[in-house]
């Protein structure tokens, strides 16, 4: 299994425009344009994707 961790939005979204089915998306704060952009690229790619946010 291969990790990989990135923290800039931009590597993040180029990223999840490769996803495929069968890759996993963590995500902790899901506030910002840049991380919903990335995380709904992430679904459209049939990628799962857990987030962990703030209540609310």
């Amino acid at each position: 299994m291969t990790v990989v961790a990135h923290t800039d939005a931009v590597i993040q979204e180029l990223t999840a425009k490769t996803a495929s089915s069968g890759d996993l998306f963590l995500r902790t704060n899901g506030e910002t344009a840049p991380l919903i952009q990335s995380e709904i690229l992430a679904d459209e790619s049939e990628a799962s994707l857990i987030a962990i946010v703030p209540k609310g």
